[in-house]
């Protein structure tokens, strides 16, 4: 029972994206592969604690949201810096 939940919010959040219509520009892509590493950085963290059965929810969603923070800080960093 505790798969389905993420396979559940995996596939929402994949069909939101693809009917969303956002099309991100060619120079944005490779930011775009480092948001994703970014986020499963946190989920597969998430998973090994799980596993060890040491997972806590504060940690996941605060690391989540700071890897987060640190990327969008490295992209307009990167951005400020092409222009």
């Amino acid at each position: 029972m505790k798969i389905i939940v993420p396979v559940i919010g995996l596939c929402a959040g994949i069909l939101l994206g693809i009917k969303s219509g956002i099309v991100l520009p060619y120079a944005m892509m490779a930011y775009g592969g480092v948001g994703i590493l970014a986020c499963l950085d946190t989920v597969l963290g998430g998973v090994r604690a799980d596993m060890e059965h040491q997972f806590q929810m504060r940690i996941f969603v605060s690391g989540f949201f700071i890897n987060g923070i640190i990327f969008v800080y490295y992209f307009t960093r990167g951005c400020l810096n092409c222009q």
